[in-house]
């Protein structure tokens, strides 16, 4: 969350007098009345409040999907992101 924090206020103040075209609503929106500041990092901050873990997602799926899928879930970390991937197969009944 705090990752989001800095990108959506710092990071975009900065940011914008460099954004082209050049337009003056857009340094009055973001500087003035920083209307971009505030839904943007409202939207970032609510979106990682209500995203899920990995594990409780691939509950839900086997939940869901029952005995005609295998389900299987992992994350893969690289420096500071986080990727959850999650493989789904059908059950080959012979």
């Amino acid at each position: 969350m705090i990752k989001i924090f800095f990108t959506t206020t710092v990071v975009q103040f900065l940011t914008c007098f460099f954004v082209k075209p050049f337009r003056v609503d857009r340094i009055f929106f973001t500087c003035i009345l920083p209307v971009n500041l505030i839904t943007v990092t409202w939207d970032g901050i609510v979106s990682v409040l209500k995203s899920r873990r990995a594990i409780d997602i691939e509950e839900s799926l086997i939940d869901h999907l029952g005995k005609r899928y295998n389900v299987t879930c992992g994350s893969y970390r690289k420096m500071l992101t986080k990727v959850n991937w999650f493989l789904i197969s059908p059950v080959h009944i012979r």
